[in-house]
């Protein structure tokens, strides 16, 4: 679907995932039944608030200039069908946990990718790229916590 979008409606529907992504893995962690899944689900919780409160600063932070930037996007799936889907095929095991993990980052890192090519080289475009190199080093990141909670 191509629609037209401000970089901050953009950066809003991540920060929208992140919040999501934070419900989910609450309803997951009451669901769990062993204590590793738990710490995982912890864990997972506290990055996404980290990033969800990351993302609303970068928002906060930004000119106007840049945030009103209007771009043609390409959504292959809005963030709320996204998740319905993800949440389907979850279970609350590590190894389901840490696929849904890198499942939202990668739908994340794959938007910002998205939104930076239509940017460049508007004002917005920095401030996407900026946001993509976060979201990249976050995904990377939290994909070592969570194979390391696999190793245990």
């Amino acid at each position: 679907m191509r629609t037209f979008e401000s970089v901050r409606e953009v950066l809003e529907n991540a920060v929208a995932v992140h919040k999501a992504a934070v419900r989910l893995y609450g309803q997951l962690r009451h669901k769990a039944l062993e204590e590793r899944p738990r710490l995982l689900l912890d864990e997972m919780i506290r990055h996404e608030e980290r990033l969800a409160e990351l993302l609303g600063d970068f928002i906060a932070r930004a000119d106007a200039e840049s945030l009103d930037t209007r771009i043609q996007y390409t959504l292959e799936k809005r963030p709320e069908t996204f998740l319905e889907e993800a949440e389907a095929e979850v279970t609350p095991d590590l190894g389901s946990l840490t696929r849904l993990s890198q499942t939202i980052h990668s739908y994340l890192v794959n938007l910002f990718e998205e939104a930076v090519r239509e940017t460049e080289p508007d004002r917005g475009a920095q401030l996407m790229r900026d946001i993509l190199e976060v979201e990249q080093a976050e995904r990377e990141n939290f994909s070592r916590i969570s194979l390391s909670a696999l190793d245990i």
